[in-house]
């Protein structure tokens, strides 16, 4: 058991393959997209659109998640995509090393702060507290092994980034952002 997202590849979207979401918190409607991911926008202006994509790295893959702002969108609230990584999951990896790679790429009038984009893992200790994301840090026992802001590119880039995962973390999530600034 290696790799511990779930369709990390975005092959599988029983749920459909494109999605108008509204503004605001991950409980409103519709936030599941692709099989096992959570999209969100912050702000109060329109919502977003999350599509599934050919626009791929690589012939490994066959799809991409394109989670964008709408057109007139001018909210610099954040754009959201993450994961919760289930306890029965990711218990084993308290006090170990792992590693989260993945493929990204900007839209061409992307600006975010610096062009960067967010990517976090939140862990906590008790098992399957709950799943907000934004709540993650009322988490018991929450730690934040990886906050880091690269910066995107128009082309696809492949990121790997190392961390440390805490002693008796019995859960965790993966977030991916905008940099709450620029378009879409």
């Amino acid at each position: 058991m290696r790799n511990r997202l779930i369709n990390g590849d975005m092959l599988i979207w029983q749920r459909g393959t494109s999605f108008s979401l509204p503004s605001g918190a991950i409980s409103s409607a519709n936030n599941y997209t692709a099989d096992r991911w959570m999209c969100y926008s912050g702000g109060s202006s329109p919502g977003h659109t999350v599509t599934r994509s050919t626009d791929v790295p690589s012939s490994d893959f066959q799809y991409s998640l394109k989670n964008q702002r709408n057109s007139g969108n001018t909210s610099t609230g954040a754009v959201y995509s993450a994961q919760f990584v289930e306890s029965v999951n990711c218990f084993d990896l308290s006090n170990k090393m792992c590693t989260l790679s993945f493929w990204a790429k900007a839209g061409l009038t992307y600006s975010g702060l610096n062009g960067q984009i967010g990517v976090s893992v939140g862990t906590g200790t008790t098992a399957d507290q709950g799943y907000s994301v934004l709540s993650g840090a009322g988490w018991a026992g929450y730690a934040n092994p990886l906050n880091v802001t690269p910066i995107i590119n128009t082309y696809w880039t492949k990121y790997s980034y190392t961390f440390m995962v805490g002693s008796g973390t019995q859960e965790m999530f993966v977030l991916f952002y905008n940099n709450t600034t620029g378009t879409a």
